[in-house]
């Protein structure tokens, strides 16, 4: 420590005798760098900037500083600066592509790592991130191909082998999922997270022993992780282990209430295989109100796609619930798609006639598509019973 505040005031009076020496600014800001003081290491990469503005490496190493505190559009900046100065900097379009990346910007992003793979066509790196993108959007086939290709350039790059599993497993092809992931073991027995997918596969093929051993393994370093814990009571389940089966169910619901809103339903499957019908009954309830409530939310933040696909689940469980058939066909008018509105309000209406609100949003629906026969006439009944 002592001797990087020396350094320091070395620098800094290598300053006083020449405040345009971009080296000396270079070597403060990697000292302030490396000593966590950003604001500081920000300031002194600046004026190496202002000095040569053709400096690319000043503008990269803002980049890192601006996206190590969240703020994607200057370090999104700084990088164009780089690629302007240098198009062949794959650096910089790397860093771009993740940029893009997190922010689910795919198709930003597979531009940047396909500019990284003409500048170096063996970046193996640059096909992971592009078969994380294609898997992200559901583009199996993409994913496959990029994961295959860090496979021919580097046999044991064992992230490579969980996507190629992950694929697999997406496309029904859980043998061939099994054995990429059993292949990651061989590379690197420490990667963690390929227990859960090996958990998970083992329960596609039935191997529910297996599951167990394979949660349980991945759980010893992630106690908290109420997914696995999850996906173990599942197990448990699937193998009629039911007391075991609602420990580790109570468990991951408590650590993480919204970890998955089928648990309340497995949670009541085991309760009535004990004969504890009561407690069955209360996580029904639990699953209706869970998954309604999180509808609902969906629905006021505007995604009313994931508001119609938690009420059409819910309709699969519940086929006669009123208050899921009003929502989603109030969700179809917000996205005035008026002939679903009207299948959904008419449906409402069949469970229940005297919902008579009813009538006004149909009267909203038919004016939608130009119908006024059929608005008109469905305002006339939603102000009937006021006259009355």
């Amino acid at each position: 420590q002592g001797k990087a505040i020396e350094t320091e005031e070395m620098y800094k009076k290598a300053l006083e005798i020449n405040p345009k020496n971009e080296d000396v600014y270079k070597n403060l800001g990697d000292i302030y760098w490396a000593q966590s003081k950003i604001k500081e290491a920000e300031e002194m990469y600046k004026n190496v900037s202002v000095i040569n503005p053709k400096n690319e490496w000043a503008y990269n190493i803002l980049g890192n500083i601006y996206r190590s505190q969240g703020k994607m559009k200057e370090a999104e900046e700084m990088y164009k600066n780089v690629s302007e100065i240098n198009s062949k900097n794959e650096v910089a379009y790397n860093s771009l592509g993740e940029i893009y990346r997190v922010q689910n910007k795919y198709k930003e992003a597979e531009e940047m790592y396909k500019k990284v793979l003409e500048i170096n066509p063996e970046n193996e790196g640059a096909y992971n991130f592009l078969g994380n993108i294609y898997r992200a959007q559901g583009k199996t086939k993409e994913a496959k191909e990029m994961w295959e290709k860090v496979i021919q350039l580097n046999p044991k790059n064992d992230y490579a082998y969980v996507g190629l599993g992950d694929a697999y497993r997406a496309q029904g092809k859980a043998k061939e999922a099994e054995e990429m992931c059993k292949k990651v073991l061989e590379l690197n027995p420490s990667n963690g997270d390929v227990y859960t997918i090996l958990g998970d596969i083992s329960i596609d093929l039935g191997k529910y022993t297996e599951a167990l051993d394979y949660y349980k393994t991945y759980l010893v370093k992630n106690s908290a992780n109420a997914l696995a814990v999850y996906n173990l009571a599942r197990a448990f389940m699937f193998l009629k282990r039911y007391d075991e089966a609602v420990t580790y169910f109570e468990s991951a619901i408590a650590n993480n209430p919204p970890v998955n809103f089928d648990a309340h339903l497995y949670l009541a499957e085991c309760y009535e295989k004990l004969g504890k019908n009561e407690l069955a009954e209360q996580q029904k309830t639990l699953y209706y109100n869970s998954l309604f409530n999180k509808a609902l939310s969906e629905h006021k933040a505007g995604k009313l796609n994931e508001a119609i696909s938690l009420y059409e689940t819910i309709l699969k469980q519940y086929p006669d619930d009123i208050r899921s058939y009003f929502a989603m066909a109030y969700a179809f008018m917000d996205l005035k798609k008026y002939n679903e509105a009207i299948t959904y309000f008419n449906k409402t209406l069949e469970l229940k006639p005297d919902y008579h609100e009813v009538h006004y949003y149909l009267s909203v629906c038919y004016k939608g598509l130009g119908d006024d026969k059929n608005s008109n006439m469905q305002l006339e009944l939603f102000n009937k019973p006021a006259q009355q």
